[in-house]
């Protein structure tokens, strides 16, 4: 009896050793602060990307689209079954504690639907020490900003007047009380193949920031953009633009002029994950809020002829 009894009580003792070891390496990943932002709360540390809820899909889609109307583009729709595809993108995010668009199969939590969610859509990574609630539609607002990522390549996907639906994962990672891992994917590319349908648009361009325009999302002290529009029908021929010989003039309503400068530019023939393809970005290096400044690019060069574009902003 004392053997049988020794017996149980070593067993017990692995299974309980064995289960620390299992939650030591597997911690806590949800909070009850972030519990409501999901259906199923997601598993990092067991490669579960969890169920986000819809409501939480619904503000990120209502915040894009707000900004979309602030450019006059056409309002996005939601994409149910890209859900798979951003949700996995962002556990693998979250996992590894890494942007990459081109995960490997050594990655950790890999699978195909999350590498092609990596592949096609804009990822972002936040830190936080302790637990907090970060605002889902602060990551719209940070791709539109695009600070410090010199393409600017999230904010121009965003910004694609041939944009027609989005999906949205996120993932929280709580790897202890001090420490927490926040993670998300917007799928902007349903189709690899590079076709867009024709839109309709009443401007020829699309300008960053342009009309009154919230601080929330430009900083003011990263870069302004632009985009010309010259065949709605068409995506890749809106590569037939070349801003080599452009000037960007921007002045204040009393003539005063600003210094622009960090002019870079682009178009290119091949698809490419920068969406529109042809761009024109600067840097100011001083503005003021609520003041209206005039803008002016002229000598853009639209299919062998220059055009001037101009435009005004109001940063509120």
């Amino acid at each position: 009896m004392k053997k049988l009894f020794y017996s149980i009580l070593v067993l017990f003792i692995l299974f309980f050793f064995n289960s620390c070891k299992e939650n030591s390496t597997n911690p806590v990943n949800i909070d009850p602060l972030l519990a409501p932002l999901y259906d199923t709360p997601p598993a990092p540390g067991n490669c579960n990307e969890g169920t986000l809820k819809q409501s939480e899909k619904d503000k990120v889609l209502a915040e894009l689209n707000y900004i979309r109307s602030l450019h006059g583009l056409s309002a996005v729709t939601y994409n149910n079954s890209g859900d798979k595809y951003v949700q996995k993108a962002a556990l693998i995010t979250a996992a590894n504690n890494s942007l990459n668009h081109y995960p490997t199969t050594l990655s950790k939590c890999y699978s195909t639907d999350g590498a092609f969610g990596c592949r096609t859509g804009n990822l972002w990574l936040g830190h936080a020490n302790g637990v907090m609630l970060w605002n889902s539609t602060t990551m719209v607002d940070d791709w539109l900003d695009d600070y410090q990522n010199d393409d600017i390549g999230h904010r121009r996907w965003l910004l694609n007047p041939f944009l027609k639906s989005v999906s949205f994962g996120r993932v929280d990672y709580l790897l202890a009380k001090d420490s927490l891992i926040v993670a998300s994917a917007i799928q902007i590319m349903q189709d690899t193949s590079g076709t867009w349908a024709p839109i309709t648009l009443s401007k020829d361009y699309v300008a960053f920031p342009e009309g009154n325009y919230p601080s929330t999302v430009f900083k003011g002290d990263w870069y302004m953009s632009f985009t010309a529009i010259i065949d709605k029908n068409s995506f890749w021929n809106n590569n037939k633009v070349d801003y080599s010989n452009a000037n960007v003039i921007i002045t204040d309503d009393n003539g005063n002029s600003l210094t622009v400068s960090n002019i870079l530019y682009d178009a290119y023939n091949e698809p490419s994950s920068f969406a529109v393809p042809n761009n024109i970005q600067w840097m100011v290096k001083t503005f003021s809020k609520n003041i209206k400044y005039n803008v002016t690019i002229a000598n853009v060069k639209v299919n062998g002829s220059f055009k001037n574009y101009s435009y005004s902003f109001t940063i509120n």
